[in-house]
């Protein structure tokens, strides 16, 4: 594996035109994606069990083994239980970049 390998994964913003609260109900709303994005870059660390996380919202190191969640970053690390399943075994880290163009507080698809 080749540790200076990094991958990249960029989504728009989107937002609801129409229905906002009617999904709530269960009702189908209008979506669309706005010219605004989130990139994450994924950075494999062989031979290694720690976990980073960078962003504008917290910026957070742990190991697959303690697996301290932080407040901030609760959503990612969510996202990643299911990495966690097939790394931790591997003893394969990962470094996470998180960028975004938009708030987090804004929505967004956020």
């Amino acid at each position: 594996m080749n540790p200076s390998k990094r991958f990249y994964s960029r989504a728009p913003a989107n937002l609801m035109l129409m229905g906002e609260h009617a999904v709530v109900h269960g009702h189908p709303a209008l979506a669309c994606a706005i010219d605004q994005w989130i990139q994450i870059e994924w950075q494999c660390l062989p031979k290694s069990t720690q976990v980073q996380i960078h962003s504008d919202l917290a910026h957070h190191t742990t190991d697959w083994q303690t697996w301290e969640i932080h407040p901030q970053l609760q959503f990612v690390q969510a996202a990643l239980a299911t990495a966690r399943q097939t790394l931790q075994p591997q003893k394969i880290g990962l470094k996470l970049t998180i960028q975004s163009e938009f708030a987090s507080t804004l929505g967004l698809g956020s």
